[in-house]
């Protein structure tokens, strides 16, 4: 916060000039601007990611459920054991 103040860079000499303060403090609001842009999107993509992942697991990819005849042939009675 002190590095915002008018006059807090130069406490031990003299203050830079106003026109390297413009550029410095041009230069670091980019970067916050950058950040939070890259903030925006880094979470956007991981809700993107996370919501391919349900579609994937509730639509696409569905896990076969068999019918009662698959189950009746699938099955073996105790009276069929080592025949």
């Amino acid at each position: 916060v002190a590095l915002y103040c008018a006059g807090r860079l130069g406490l031990h000499g003299p203050s830079p000039p106003s026109w390297i303060m413009g550029l410095w403090l041009t230069n670091n609001a980019a970067s916050f601007a950058f950040m939070a842009v890259t903030t925006f999107l880094a979470l956007h993509a991981s809700f993107r990611a996370h919501a391919a992942s349900a579609h994937l697991l509730t639509r696409k990819v569905r896990v076969p459920v068999p019918t009662l005849h698959q189950l009746d042939q699938a099955r073996v009675f105790a009276s069929e054991f080592e025949q």
